[in-house]
């Protein structure tokens, strides 16, 4: 003879199952019932009538509890937390402990998130939400650049789409060419390249001019020289040359010499070349106008890289 007896867990008390216990062989009606079991059946059984039923069917009536033995020698039906669960970011969170709080949690997994959307989790209706991300660079009606950071900004008068130059404004969602200021940017392009012009030549300029005296004292003591046959006693910045190249006094005069004229050469087309801004102002339209500008800076820039 025997008695249908209820086991759970040593160490969390949990249901493991119904086994059966014999009789004492020295008490009868007395049934051995093992350690951690009771002879008390579980909620699920009582629902049950107390019958014994297949386990498949008591799992599907238990399908998310769990029954616990309390210390207290009686039956409680928990939720079973263990699993995967996701936070209101759509992460997953692995919970193994029966006593977590999962309140703050969902069984649901988030939905896929298509660019330019966000997940949110609507706690309240219990319900994944996708919104949209409008953090990030967008574009007002004059073209200028707007950074949004906060996801409620409303971005309805806003295009996500720059403008394709700077003489367009935003009609209906659509960039179209404004007279005014097409006009308005050209001349500011012409007379951003013009600026550029002259910076390029004031650089090579202000390389120069910090020693011009020494350059100018330098050639006239050269060309004294040579007109006196190089003969008599040499200029100090003619044996200030020669000394350190290794060259003669008649040699360093004319180099000396020589350098003067190229250099002069070279400040004399900077100059013609920089006049050619005008042709940058006078040009059909932006396109050649950037061409000239592009053609003459290419020429400042070979100048100053030969000095």
């Amino acid at each position: 003879m025997s008695q249908t007896v209820y086991n759970y867990d040593p160490r969390t008390r949990i249901y493991t199952g119904a086994s059966q216990a014999d009789e004492s062989p020295l008490e009868p009606g007395v049934f051995l019932i093992p350690a951690h079991a009771t002879s008390q059946p579980p909620p699920g059984w009582i629902k049950a009538e107390g019958a014994a039923i297949p386990h498949d069917a008591y799992a599907a009536l238990m399908a998310g509890k769990l029954e616990r033995f309390t210390s207290a020698g009686e039956w409680e039906c928990i939720d079973d937390v263990r699993g995967v669960w996701y936070d209101t970011d759509g992460q997953p969170v692995g919970v193994s402990a029966l006593d977590a709080d999962v309140s703050q949690l969902t069984r649901e997994a988030p939905p896929d998130v298509p660019e330019g959307k966000l997940l949110s989790r609507n706690v309240v209706a219990a319900l994944w939400e996708l919104i949209d991300d409008v953090r990030g660079t967008w574009y007002d009606a004059d073209g200028r650049a707007v950074q949004i950071d906060d996801l409620d900004a409303d971005v309805s008068a806003l295009t996500r789409t720059p403008p394709p130059d700077a003489a367009c404004v935003l009609v209906g969602g659509q960039w179209q060419r404004c007279p005014d200021k097409a006009k308005a940017a050209d001349a500011a392009k012409r007379a951003e390249l013009c600026t550029r012009i002259d910076a390029a030549v004031a650089a090579i300029y202000a390389g120069f001019g910090r020693c011009e005296a020494e350059y100018t004292r330098r050639e006239t003591q050269a060309k004294a020289y040579k007109a006196a046959g190089y003969k008599g006693d040499v200029p100090v910045q003619v044996a200030a040359f020669a000394t350190p190249a290794g060259k003669t006094p008649r040699e360093a005069a004319d180099i000396i010499i020589a350098q003067s004229e190229q250099l002069r050469g070279a400040l004399s087309q900077l100059g013609v070349l920089r006049m050619r801004k005008y042709e940058v102002m006078q040009a059909a339209d932006v396109a050649k106008a950037q061409a000239v500008a592009d053609e003459v800076l290419a020429a400042i820039a070979a100048i100053g890289q030969a000095l």
